[in-house]
């Protein structure tokens, strides 16, 4: 009885392990916009920062900071508040570690995460992994910014890379005036007829 048991927990701990590797994938009908870089995959770390306000960092790392933040903006396939309302730490049977942080929308900024709630999922050997490690007591129900960019896996399903940022004012007002700029300028043009 007791190792039927176990195997029926081994079970659902695998099942839940492979939902959240798959929960924030091709949900909704979402497909990536452009092929995922090398380039993206530094904007699109599975991380977080805490960071209010960009420009108090001082030189480089502001200017750093900066370039980033225009990078994700102009690369990612959605921006979306989101609060973070449950955090998910799955063991594999290898003991591996990945986190599951399940999100609720509070508002779409650019495309949709396809779902709502979504989970958003982060593995043990994502660049971003030690800072959700580090900050995952201070990520439930905060409010951040989520910057997700979409890409097409080998096997044809889609999965998504993200960086997670605090919503304060200022993140939301760069990303809200980055994306104002980047509109396409609409002009009308009067003519009008004078008569002689």
């Amino acid at each position: 009885m007791r190792s039927t048991l176990a195997i029926c927990a081994t079970g659902l701990l695998l099942l839940s392990f492979g939902t959240a590797c798959g929960s924030s994938t091709a949900a909704g009908g979402v497909h990536p916009t452009s092929p995922f870089t090398d380039a993206d995959a530094k904007l699109f770390e599975d991380g977080v920062d805490f960071v209010s306000d960009p420009a108090a960092l001082g030189g480089r790392w502001a200017e750093e900071a900066e370039r980033e933040a225009i990078g994700r903006i102009d690369a990612a396939d959605a921006i979306t508040v989101v609060t973070v309302t449950a955090l998910r730490t799955d063991i594999d049977p290898q003991q591996r570690t990945t986190y599951g942080i399940a999100t609720t929308t509070v508002e779409n900024i650019k495309g949709t995460l396809g779902g709502d709630p979504i989970t958003l999922s982060v593995s043990g050997d994502a660049p971003g992994y030690a800072t959700i490690d580090r900050d995952r007591q201070r990520l439930l129900n905060e409010r951040l910014v989520a910057f997700v960019k979409w890409y097409a896996k080998h096997d044809g399903t889609v999965g998504t890379h993200f960086h997670l940022s605090i919503a304060s004012p200022v993140v939301l007002q760069q990303v809200r005036q980055r994306l104002d700029r980047n509109k396409p300028s609409k002009s009308i043009i009067i003519e009008k007829n004078v008569q002689e």
